[in-house]
């Protein structure tokens, strides 16, 4: 949005009128100053518009919240905006009275973001695709916040090991940023979520952990041993912490290097043990994911390039597994055993979100080279 600047005139010819009725009337200066009514006061909405186009989105809602407060009567392009933030926090429930006023108005938005109504039949799909509140005893909802449209074995096991979770979420932020927690059993019902959630076409759902959200098809993560499935949804969870964490200390789209984003999520998914068989767990999960390197390095060229891990298409690739396990062991190799070391995530977020330079956030946490560590541990399998 383009800034006032004000005409330009040189110092002396500014002074000379305001001089001269100096010289003249001591009272000239009041009557040659104009009251100019600040920014805010001329323009109230103009915080929330630079908030929300800026990527701003808990400001923007802080904004329009302050609008009401000082009794202002918001425009419908507020309303708007004001809910396109609670959407793209993942709060569709608060975004649909918003968007109502904007479609009473008959508001079109700029640029290439959707009509009101296309999004309020986005919030009505998603709405129809929520599954109903879960009872987890003994879980604090104001930290984790579950939802589940059954309670079958691994659903119910899942739910069962929230309270861990939450647990394992005060270890490591002390106040954990709250998220809901939204299950599935099954691919259908799963993917019709991530359809009601997505103005793209989505052909499979997703179990993953985004801000303020966490979306799991037990399908898709059913594996032999259930300790696994509950790591898995763990894994997911601390996908979720870390982007709610950033989002509501720094208000903006902080992009973590894959390597890293996938490695700490692994590294936490070991603490869904019950605390007294962590150690036991995480000494067998670390010898499986060497063991793991060991037979994909049998059978193809040397291991991925450091390089090739920070950036998502390059990590998803064909060496998928091969990279989610050297991800999930250079964590530990920076980090250390998980107990003490995940405490340290916060301050490790902190510095990737002011230097936006990962190896200075490594070096700056642990002191170490995290490119160095990474040709150590690939020349150790």
């Amino acid at each position: 949005m383009p800034k006032f600047r004000p005409p330009r005139k040189s110092a002396a010819r500014a002074w000379i009128p305001l001089a001269l009725g100096l010289a003249f009337c001591p009272g000239a200066l009041a009557r040659q100053r104009p009251v100019v009514p600040s920014p805010s006061r001329a323009d109230p909405e103009k915080p929330l518009r630079q908030a929300v186009y800026g990527g701003h989105d808990l400001a923007g809602v802080r904004e329009y919240d302050a609008l009401i407060a000082a009794g202002h009567q918001p425009s419908a392009e507020a309303s708007y905006l004001a809910g396109w933030a609670y959407c793209s926090l993942h709060w569709p429930e608060k975004a649909r009275p918003l968007m109502r006023l904007a479609q009473d108005a008959d508001y079109s938005p700029r640029g290439d973001r959707e009509a009101p109504e296309e999004v309020l039949s986005k919030i009505d799909e998603y709405e129809r695709a929520k599954p109903p509140a879960a009872q987890v005893p003994g879980l604090d909802r104001a930290l984790i916040d579950p939802y589940s449209d059954s309670a079958d074995e691994s659903e119910a096991r899942i739910l069962a090991a929230l309270p861990r979770f939450a647990e394992v979420g005060r270890a490591i932020f002390g106040n954990p940023p709250p998220v809901r927690f939204f299950l599935f059993a099954e691919e259908p019902a799963s993917l019709s979520f991530s359809q009601a959630l997505s103005f793209k076409p989505v052909e499979k759902s997703h179990t993953t952990g985004v801000v303020n959200m966490v979306h799991i098809c037990a399908a898709r993560i059913r594996r032999k041993d259930e300790d696994d499935v509950v790591a898995l949804a763990l894994h997911e969870t601390t996908h979720a912490w870390l982007a709610s964490y950033l989002r509501a200390k720094y208000d903006r789209s902080v992009r973590l290097p894959t390597y890293i984003d996938e490695g700490l999520a692994g590294y936490v998914s070991t603490l869904a043990a019950p605390p007294q068989r962590v150690a036991e767990r995480e000494k067998r999960v670390m010898e499986e994911r060497r063991e793991r390197v060991r037979e994909w390095l049998a059978q193809h060229p040397g291991p991925t390039e450091f390089d090739e891990l920070v950036s998502y298409r390059d990590f998803h690739s064909d060496r998928n597994s091969l990279n989610y396990a050297m991800a999930a062991l250079l964590a530990a190799r920076m980090l250390g055993p998980v107990e003490a070391g995940a405490p340290k995530i916060p301050a490790l977020l902190d510095a990737l979100a002011l230097s936006r330079d990962h190896e200075a956030a490594w070096r700056r946490i642990t002191g170490k080279d995290v490119r160095e560590e990474y040709r150590a541990l690939a020349a150790e399998l």
